[in-house]
């Protein structure tokens, strides 16, 4: 887990993943023998709530398969586990722009992308009605 200085850091997608090549500098795309394995690996721990291990697990998947939307939902389950709810909706709105090219592909099923899509509208919170005007 980054510490409070590197969160500070860390506004974009873009400043997440030059801070993720960083610290797996020797994963390289579409390389990686044990990949397929990482997102269930990376679900068990954050199930068992060893989140730690979860975030580094997605990290990897994330840089062995770039356009795979389960690795950047993995590290939206992580982010928002720790309360990043920044870093949560960052990671959220990647894996619905990738799971949406995979439906569009025939690659995934609609009902993924909607599962994913509900979880971000979780981490945007309904704004409170307003007052009617005096």
């Amino acid at each position: 887990m980054p510490n409070r200085e590197q969160r500070l850091r860390l506004d974009t997608l873009a400043d997440h993943l030059r801070a993720i090549r960083n610290e797996f500098p020797d994963i390289r795309p579409h390389r990686e023998d044990d990949d397929i394995l990482w997102f269930n690996e990376g679900l068990d721990a954050v199930n068992a709530g060893r989140l730690n291990l979860a975030e580094r697990t997605f990290k990897k998947l994330v840089l062995a398969q770039p356009e795979h939307p389960d690795a950047y939902h993995g590290l939206t389950m992580v982010y928002q586990a720790h309360g990043f709810i920044a870093w949560a909706r960052l990671f959220a709105d990647e894996t619905i722009r990738h799971a949406q090219r995979a439906v569009d592909e025939g690659g995934m099923a609609k009902e993924t992308l909607d599962d994913y899509i509900a979880l971000r509208a979780s981490l945007y919170p309904e704004t409170p009605p307003k007052s009617p005007d005096p």
